[in-house]
């Protein structure tokens, strides 16, 4: 059976077949956790109720400057306020066990009660950012992770979030102009300064300019993972990646269940070919609180896959795809993984399914005149198959530029045009 497109996520492993380069990475995952809180309630007892730390998005470090900012605070407020405060910390508890039993619409609820009664706790609408982000409601996100922000405007994981956004919508270089305009009267803001760094990475900047923003953001705060993380994928970018493992090491000891310093940790082992090693931190990092991200996934079901294990790669990829529903990369090789297990009725739902993402996808669209050509499809006649086959053949000379793959589609066209006639001669003999 020939082999369709399998579409992977990094640039330094090259992992794509059939020709086609594998695509830029993709925004930085969701979670389905709560991040720790940032402000404290007042009271031992209170404290000790709080949620434990679960940033999965971006992994922000523990923020002790806020706590100590949050107790100060909580001398000037009314007792009212303070009974609140520690409601709201009670049902961050509850909302987290929610989420964490994937019961997303009670978990909103909750998170909706606390941003109410409590808005000047960033988490709730951050959290709402996520829900709302992961439902693919950018525009509701956004709005959340903005509250966010004006009840914490250094809160790190809003900031990053809306670094995602911008990426998604090509919006990188008007982030950046309104980061740095904050930055000149909040030059110690360790969101802005966390945010500005990574939107320098993305945008290609100097890599000296990354690390000395980052260097700024640990010297504000020195367990900031987020810009640890930052900082090592700086560096593994210009192919130090001895350096990289060194500093998500030292990240993940801080910040264990961040899926981006798993995903960064696999890249530079991957590199420095430790496979075995690269493939054991994937299957650490799927066994993470919730699951990991939608990235990882989508990573262990392409090494799961590439070992015919059909079965277990989609059910990667089916994770993948639930974490994030419109992740092309995880429905093409839950594709795949469906027609190895020779399910080709839903393997071709998958690839279709790209296309309402992404209509003029040539990896779906290819993948889908091989399936034609090579499966088998219980209410379709054999020459039924051939002919859609050639459509979609001839729809990805319509959509694709590269030479290497339009030939190998032209010589499929051929072997499908004799295949048809065959075919159409048979079935005139057989109604013969």
């Amino acid at each position: 059976m020939r082999q369709g497109y399998l579409i992977s996520l990094l640039v330094i492993s090259v992992t794509a077949c059939g020709g086609t380069p594998p695509p830029e990475p993709v925004p930085t995952p969701l979670k389905d956790e709560l991040p720790a809180q940032t402000a404290a309630a007042s009271g031992e007892e209170a404290k000790e109720d709080l949620p434990t730390k679960t940033d999965q998005d971006e992994g922000e470090a523990k923020d002790t400057s806020s706590l100590e900012a949050g107790s100060q605070e909580s001398e000037s407020i009314s007792e009212e306020e303070q009974t609140a405060l520690v409601e709201s910390y009670q049902l961050l508890k509850e909302a987290r066990t929610k989420l964490l039993e994937k019961d997303y619409e009670s978990g909103q609820q909750l998170l909706k009660r606390i941003a109410a009664r409590t808005p000047s706790l960033p988490e709730p609408h951050f959290n709402l950012g996520v829900l709302h982000e992961q439902g693919g409601d950018l525009e509701s996100a956004r709005s959340a992770y903005r509250a966010a922000l004006q009840a914490k405007s250094d809160f790190t994981p809003a900031w990053l979030a809306l670094v995602r956004l911008a990426r998604r919508l090509d919006h990188l270089g008007i982030l950046l102009s309104e980061v740095e305009g904050l930055l000149k009267e909040q030059p110690k803001n360790v969101g802005l300064l966390n945010a500005q760094a990574r939107l320098f990475l993305l945008l290609k900047r100097s890599k000296t300019e990354v690390v000395r923003i980052a260097k700024l953001a640990l010297r504000e705060d020195e367990q900031n993972t987020p810009a640890m993380v930052t900082l090592a994928l700086a560096f593994q970018q210009e192919g130090k990646h001895e350096l990289t493992l060194s500093i998500l090491e030292n990240a993940k000891a801080l910040d264990p269940n961040n899926p981006e310093i798993y995903f960064g940790l696999y890249v530079s082992l991957q590199a420095l070919g430790e496979e075995l090693r690269a493939r054991f931190i994937l299957e650490e990092a799927v066994k993470l609180p919730g699951g990991s991200s939608p990235e990882i996934h989508n990573l262990l079901g392409l090494i799961y896959l590439r070992g015919g294990d059909y079965v277990g790669a989609g059910e990667q990829f089916e994770i993948a795809r639930k974490k994030w529903p419109s992740m092309v990369q995880a429905i093409i090789n839950l594709g795949n993984a469906l027609k190895g297990q020779r399910r080709f009725d839903k393997a071709a739902n998958a690839f279709e399914n790209v296309l309402e993402f992404k209509p003029k996808s040539s990896e779906a669209i290819y993948n889908l005149g091989i399936l034609y050509l090579d499966g088998q499809f219980e209410d379709l006649t054999r020459s039924e198959q051939l002919q859609r086959a050639l459509q979609y053949f001839k729809r990805f000379e319509e959509v694709s530029t590269n030479t290497g793959d339009l030939e190998q589609v032209r010589t499929y066209q051929a072997e499908c045009k004799r295949l048809l006639e065959v075919q159409e001669k048979l079935e005139l003999q057989a109604a013969e």
